[in-house]
């Protein structure tokens, strides 16, 4: 769930977000300048001392496709620099890709309300990676750079008309967009996963940040807890529940007390000793229900939560569309959000009929 700003979030209302708003609009614009300029390189912040440098992460914008007014769908592809050493196929040299970024492309999909100050981003995550920080941090500095530009052209203009003794005209507000973005909810996913589990999993790691910089540190150790019986199910079931609406809420706890407070609860069943603490900073509960549906459970993030599973390979645009649309009906009705249904349909015969065949 997104919302928009003019010029700081603090103390100010959100846009109106509605299909036809200026809000939208402006967006749409934003997205076509990124697409229209190359590969966007995002150098890290400074490195703390002692530590590795952070990796220049790198975004593609794709051309933004208006599905209807109140739906679009643009491909993102976002990578690092140097993340992937070397390419190879079948009865080819391998290639060097250390000083190239190798780019995944992310579907995201851009869907509008009838009427209100939110809107819904869907995005497209590989090996548990979104573009949306990255795509929003690049609408960000567009909006910024847009402002800028429109206000040295006014001065231009201003002393244009000053050196040829006409009055200056007078100058016009101009605004930049900031977004606030939070995980929207889906009580019902989360109801029929904990609720019917047939299986539950506690993980507790001990983590250290990555020596290449990167967001996801790197595990040192890892204990998985197989929860079995039916007490032991149900402690899986009673922590997830309890993160979950804790999260939801706004109240989620520390890394820290998510470790304590469930290894607390499997003392009691005998599978953890409580003086293992120390030795682990996260912890998470995997559930899996009959039907197959699964999800990890942090004490301090929803966003794993709602990471649904799609398909081991790359997806089909039809495919992608099938599992997605179901979903977000469901999460928008959570959410009060007065969208109009995805069509998988409608999507895929607009894109094939709008993204060229490769030669």
């Amino acid at each position: 769930m997104v919302q928009a700003f003019k010029n700081r979030i603090k103390d100010q209302e959100p846009e109106d977000a509605s299909c036809k708003s200026s809000t939208s609009e402006t967006i749409l614009a934003l997205l076509e300048s990124l697409h229209h300029l190359e590969s966007h390189h995002l150098e890290p912040r400074a490195s703390v001392e002692g530590l590795p440098p952070k990796p220049t992460r790198t975004v593609t914008v794709g051309e933004p496709h208006l599905i209807r007014d109140d739906l679009w769908h643009v491909v993102v592809s976002v990578g690092e620099l140097g993340s992937h050493r070397r390419a190879t196929r079948p009865d080819k040299k391998p290639r060097d890709l250390k000083k190239w970024s190798a780019e995944a492309e992310h579907h995201v999909t851009f869907l509008f309300p009838k009427s209100g100050k939110e809107f819904l981003v869907v995005a497209h995550t590989i090996r548990r990676r979104d573009p949306v920080p990255e795509l929003f941090s690049l609408l960000t500095q567009s909006g910024v750079q847009q402002k800028k530009s429109a206000k040295a052209a006014e001065d231009a203009a201003r002393e244009l008309a000053r050196t040829e003794g006409i009055s200056p005209p007078n100058r016009v507000p101009h605004s930049r967009l900031l977004f606030s973005r939070r995980q929207a909810v889906d009580n019902s996913y989360i109801d029929e996963i904990i609720g019917s589990a047939k299986s539950a999993t506690a993980v507790f790691r001990s983590t250290v940040p990555s020596d290449r910089g990167g967001k996801r540190p790197q595990v040192r150790r890892s204990l998985q807890i197989q929860l079995r019986d039916e007490n032991e199910k149900e402690i899986g079931r009673s922590v997830g529940k309890r993160w979950f609406h804790r999260a939801k809420a706004g109240n989620s706890s520390t890394a820290a007390q998510g470790v304590s407070e469930l290894a607390g609860l499997l003392e009691t069943e005998n599978l953890f000793h409580i003086d293992e603490v120390a030795r682990y900073n996260t912890a998470s509960v995997a559930v899996m229900s009959d039907s197959g549906a699964s999800t990890t459970i942090a004490v301090d993030t929803l966003r794993d939560v709602f990471t649904y599973p799609v398909s081991e390979g790359e997806p089909s645009l039809r495919f992608y569309y099938d599992k997605v649309a179901p979903r977000v009906r469901v999460v928008a009705a959570e959410e009060r959000v007065d969208v109009k249904a995805i069509s998988p349909v409608e999507v895929e015969e607009c894109l094939d009929a709008s993204i060229p065949v490769p030669s």
